[in-house]
């Protein structure tokens, strides 16, 4: 993946998602919004893989990525993804990706789902 098509995204980003080639996407959640029964745009997305999660963020206009289990119960860091404290949000799975379950070798194309 060549930063040139996608400036805004780090190297350590698409290092990040490369290190998940070998392995096979499992889910795509992101952040419904309950009030307005619609995503909430500019949060976060967990790519949920075999082995471990990716929880994607964006800050200002650039990508931030977090490996690590993501607890798809509770947002105790609501200020993290972008998500004001008093909203009633949930994570639920994005069925737009639902091709890609099961398939490995998706780092280009999860980062260009950002674009």
């Amino acid at each position: 993946m060549s930063n040139e098509v996608l400036p805004f995204i780090s190297n350590e980003v698409v290092e990040l998602f490369e290190g998940f080639d070998n392995d096979y996407l499992a889910d795509v959640l992101r952040v419904w919004d309950c009030d307005n029964q619609e995503w909430f745009d500019g949060a976060a997305t967990v790519f949920r893989f075999e082995s471990d999660d990716l929880l994607v963020w964006n800050i200002m206009g650039g990508l931030r990525v977090k490996r690590g289990a993501v607890d798809t119960q509770s947002f105790q860091q609501k200020s993290l993804i972008g998500v004001a404290e008093d909203r009633c949000v949930a994570w639920r799975p994005d069925s737009s990706f639902g091709d890609l379950i099961g398939r490995a070798a998706l780092s280009a194309t999860l980062l260009e789902s950002f674009a």
